[in-house]
């Protein structure tokens, strides 16, 4: 079973110094839609068929990328919440 992962809730309600809530609730909503496409290409590399994989091309190797990718925008954006001491 591929290890799933959660969006960490948002704990900012009102603007920050700079920064509207508006503008962090359009990031949340990213952050979000990289926690689901991670688990996704998570569940997707479970299927994958790893004897077709070759030098030039392979599903797996596709999803890896993708998932590095995904896995990539949630560090980020935690990081981007953890700065404003949410998530």
């Amino acid at each position: 079973m591929a290890k799933e992962i959660t969006a960490k809730p948002l704990a900012i309600t009102a603007d920050l110094n700079g920064i509207t809530l508006k503008a962090i609730a359009e990031h949340f909503k990213l952050y979000e839609g990289y926690v689901k496409k991670t688990n996704e290409i998570r569940t997707k590399m479970e299927s994958a068929d790893k004897s077709l994989a070759n030098a030039t091309y392979s599903e797996i190797g596709e999803l890896k990328r993708q998932e590095s990718f995904a896995v990539n925008g949630v560090k980020l954006h935690e990081i981007y919440f953890w700065n404003f001491g949410s998530v």
